[in-house]
């Protein structure tokens, strides 16, 4: 089980060579590595599992701010600290190039992977990509990392399961192609979806980790986890053979002209005969006929079956076998209310630390992304100037948000650019009076890939504030994380008292519900629609983010943070949009048997 989230972005000298760096990777690798060493498969007995292969490196190629050469010295570096600590079975790196085309050294045994999300074009795609790894690697095994078992959701997209692309036939298919081709080693992301807890999701990605994979969010089992068991009894059976067959050209005539026929030949004279096709707008019957075999097939629309044919057999069998469905009870929703105990602005902090010239927060050990608010002292109708990411700064993705508060007022943004919004404060420029500003900054998260913004733009919060060309200096309160904890961990918490503002920075909304005691919940949801943008917090605990972009509404609640004895509290925090702040929609849904 893989995650994407925002912390996995990282400072670009991180995956360099810089020789502090690799002190610490081999700290890290030595003690990784004595843990990993003995459960490699080479240490089991015979039939038992374990360890098969070694990655120390993912998708190298998206860095190009280091020379290659000093690239290949730092993947030359990482693969001989895991051998000089016991790691034997192969090393793997992804999309790596410097780990090709390597005929002398380390790296000449390290095989790099192939990642591949095709959706409909499985062979113009990922196809495309076996060629060119073959091509590169010769004499090196195929193996995918990363082969498509669903997809994320973004802000503005349709949620996994409604995207164009991902239905479970193309879970088989894929998978079959790959065995077709050659493949030896297959890892599918996700096979199992999650959620993107607290502020852990990635920039521009909804909460629901989801991915239209085989076992869904809430732990339930779909039609691609039975596409998965018919493949794996498959693979179990016949895998090793295949991968060790030979790929035998072969001439074939079809009465479906969009249907396509390759064979693999075993040793032994068993023969693979892979049928597919990437025609999905209906099924497909028709007769393959070789010199020596006339083969009857049927195919659903984006169908893909293998007839297995043993040596000197004259009849074989169709594989994979897919399970009969799962006759389940059937689910029920359980009629659940859920109360509303308040809404409310948010106080403004009453305590605020300084910041010193060039620092930010994470100076103060704080490395949370959720909302944070600032307060300086500004002169009545200068231009703020606050620094932050901009419009498609990281990856294309939205900007920062930064709310600005003037005597109750929110301000709007006059002018930006890629690196600040600016501000006109009210009142007269030539009084030289003061007045104080409050702002709120909405830090989005961190992308999931990393590129020179994130080395700019590092540290949470402004990367400054100006008026008349001059810094100024900076007190912050980062306390809406610890507000939504407790106020949803009891109905009777009170609201922190303080100033309130005109307009609101924050709103926050309260709501209870009771598990019903004479029914199991298998599965429950929080139903929200809103407007604005903040998070969700349960019991104590963060869900994580909801955004007025959508397309999430419900929220998965883990059944270890549901209460049964006793009431279950919601607290929202929403900061408003051009569109304002509250909850148009909120309710439960919870599925019992």
């Amino acid at each position: 089980m893989q995650k994407k989230p925002a912390r996995t972005a990282f400072d670009v000298w991180l995956q360099s060579n810089d020789p502090e760096f690799m002190r610490w990777n081999e700290h890290w690798y030595r003690a990784v590595c004595r843990v990993v060493a003995p459960h490699q498969l080479i240490h089991k007995p015979i039939g038992c599992k374990g360890v098969i292969l070694f990655q120390v490196e993912n998708e190298f190629n998206r860095v190009r701010w280091f020379p290659k050469e000093a690239k290949k010295d730092y993947l030359d570096k990482l693969a001989f600290i895991a051998r000089k600590y016991g790691i034997e079975v192969p090393i793997i790196t992804c999309w790596t190039d410097e780990s090709r085309n390597v005929e002398t050294g380390i790296l000449n045994g390290v095989v790099d992977m192939v990642n591949s999300y095709p959706r409909w074009q499985i062979e113009k795609n990922l196809g495309r990509l076996v060629d060119l790894q073959m091509k590169t690697q010769p004499g090196k095994p195929l193996i995918s990392g990363e082969l498509q078992g669903g997809w994320c959701c973004e802000l503005g997209w349709q949620l996994s399961w409604k995207q164009d692309g991902l239905p479970p036939v193309q879970t088989q298919n894929i998978t079959l192609y790959t065995l077709q081709r050659g493949f030896s080693a297959l890892n599918f992301y996700m096979a199992v979806g999650g959620t993107n807890f607290d502020d852990w999701a990635a920039r521009q990605q909804v909460t629901s980790y989801d991915y239209a994979a085989a076992i869904g969010e809430d732990g339930s089992v779909n039609e691609r986890y039975r596409r998965f068991q018919g493949l794996s009894t498959f693979i179990d059976e016949h895998g090793t053979r295949i991968a060790r067959a030979d790929l035998v050209p072969l001439d074939y005539t079809t009465t479906d002209t969009l249907v396509k026929l390759a064979l693999r030949c075993a040793k032994n004279g068993d023969r693979y005969y892979f049928v597919r096709t990437e025609e999905r707008s209906r099924q497909h019957f028709g007769t393959i006929r070789t010199d020596d075999l006339e083969l009857d097939f049927a195919l659903e629309p984006f169908g893909s079956m293998v007839y297995y044919l043993p040596a000197g057999a004259t009849q074989g069998e169709w594989f994979p076998k897919l399970p009969d469905p799962q006759i389940r009870p059937a689910t029920k929703v359980a009629k659940i209310e859920l109360k509303k105990q308040g809404e409310w602005a948010d106080k403004l902090p009453t305590k605020w630390t300084r910041l010193k010239k060039g620092e930010a927060i994470d100076n103060h050990g704080i490395y949370g992304r959720h909302f944070v608010y600032y307060k300086t002292d500004a002169f009545e109708g200068c231009t703020l100037e606050v620094g932050r990411i901009g419009k498609k700064v990281v990856n294309g993705s939205a900007a920062d948000t930064v709310l600005v508060s003037v005597n109750g007022k929110l301000l709007p943004i006059f002018a930006e650019t890629q690196e600040s919004a600016h501000y006109r404060i009210p009142g007269d420029s030539l009084s030289r009076r003061k007045v104080e500003v409050v702002l709120l900054f909405e830090n989005k998260g961190l992308h999931h890939h990393t590129n020179w913004a994130v080395e700019k733009f590092w540290h949470i919060g402004p990367t400054y504030v100006r008026c008349k060309s001059k810094e100024l200096p900076l007190n912050y309160a980062y306390l809406e994380n610890e507000r939504g904890v407790r106020y949803s961990s009891s109905i009777k918490e009170n609201v922190d008292g303080g100033d309130t503002v005109g307009e609101p920075l924050l709103k926050w909304y309260r709501y209870s519900f009771d598990l019903p005691q004479s029914q199991t919940v298998t599965s429950c949801f929080l139903k929200l629609e809103q407007k604005g943008n903040g998070f969700i917090y349960v019991n104590g605990h963060c869900i994580g983010r909801c955004w007025e972009q959508g397309p999430q509404s419900e929220y998965y609640i883990p059944e270890c943070w549901l209460n049964t004895d006793r009431p279950n509290i919601v607290a929202v925090s929403l900061r408003p949009t051009a569109q304002g702040a509250n909850v148009k929609v909120a309710g439960i849904k919870a599925l019992h048997e």
